[in-house]
């Protein structure tokens, strides 16, 4: 499975998702014009791979490990779970990467369990093994079991409970994309950047980025302490109390004869409020209305098809981006729709390091 997110218009990251049950758990809460809907169906219709006999020593290697840390080696259901998802990778992915490397990168994260060996739950084997494989691609691959790739969706929905705070992996660390405006994390002072090296004095180098986001997410009213590490200044703890995170997603104002359009984030309500937005500005400046400010300032990115549905709003023909994969008979392009929301007018876009 493929997931699409954005950092800002232009620039797509591609993280490679991939986990047994996805397909049966989410079909049913998505609707049949939606991205991921049609992303499920492609891993519901995968083929079977057929391994050459070079994959099958290496997964040997990794059936070994599980075998030893395994509270139930002989769970063979898991070991397949591991077989398909090396199985899409090696097929998959942008582009080849030895089955040694990828094989060397799970025994790694099986090794690196708390558990003894022999007392390991048999998922809990396979899950670490995939987290260190696929994390190993590049820093926007991702393992997302069932319940993580539930989770991933929660954001983009634009309600959430947490520190209102978007993160990402940095040299084993959790990086502070940007805080969310209005949000605890935004009133505490996190800015983007910042390093997230403990929480609750627990060190959290080296886990995924789905870990650390569950530990961050809470009962509203609860608090957690993060210690982070920013440039220029001593490694410091800051305590955030956790809340329900209301995501507005499009603000809008005028300036003179100035339109002003903040896209705060890339979530699904933002298509609408863009164009309620761009509504709203002609209908107080009409004629007056000289240009558009368009703030994506600390936007963190989200989803792929409102990104795409933004640039669409102010092109009014051209490319807007191509998707391109090993196969090259897969490539996704998007274009331009004619219509323009500021109908030719000058536009001033922001943008920063977040």
């Amino acid at each position: 499975m493929v997931r699409w997110f954005s950092r800002g218009v232009a620039t797509v990251c591609l993280g490679f998702v991939v986990g047994a049950g996805v397909s049966a758990v989410l079909v049913a809460c998505v609707s049949e014009d939606s991205s991921l809907w049609r992303v499920i169906q492609s891993l519901r219709n995968s083929p079977n791979y057929t391994l050459p006999a070079d994959a099958d020593r290496e997964l040997a290697r990794f059936d070994a490990v599980y075998r030893e840390y395994a509270a139930d080696p002989t769970n063979t259901k898991e070991v397949k779970q591991f077989r398909d998802a090396f199985s899409r990778v090696r097929s998959d992915y942008l582009r080849p990467v030895a089955d040694a490397a990828l094989i060397d990168a799970a025994v790694k994260g099986v090794r690196s369990l708390d558990g003894k060996p022999g007392t390991v739950a048999s998922q809990t084997v396979v899950e670490a093994g995939l987290h260190s494989m696929v994390a190993s691609l590049d820093p926007h691959s991702v393992y997302l079991n069932a319940d993580e790739l539930k989770e991933t969706f929660i954001s983009t929905r634009g309600q959430f409970g947490g520190l209102g705070i978007e993160v990402t992996l940095e040299d084993g660390f959790v990086k502070v994309v940007s805080p969310i405006e209005g949000t605890p994390a935004y009133r505490a002072g996190m800015r983007s950047g910042d390093l997230i090296t403990h929480l609750d004095g627990e060190s959290i180098q080296g886990i995924s980025i789905a870990d650390a986001v569950r530990r961050m997410r809470g009962k509203p009213g609860t608090d957690i302490r993060l210690t982070v590490r920013r440039q220029g200044v001593p490694t410091f703890d800051v305590t955030i109390t956790r809340a329900v995170i209301t995501v507005q997603a499009v603000r809008w104002r005028t300036e003179g004869d100035v339109g002003y359009l903040r896209v705060a984030s890339f979530n699904e309500p933002m298509a609408d409020g863009v164009r309620e937005a761009m509504r709203g500005i002609r209908d107080r400046l009409g004629p007056r209305l000289k240009g558009i400010v368009l703030d994506l300032r600390n936007n963190p990115g989200g989803l792929l098809d409102q990104s795409l549905a933004l640039a669409d709003d102010f092109l009014d023909s051209g490319r807007i981006v191509s998707v391109r994969g090993r196969d090259p008979g897969r490539e996704q392009v998007f274009d331009a729709k004619p219509g323009d929301e500021a109908a030719g007018l000058p536009m001033v876009v922001l943008i920063n390091g977040g």
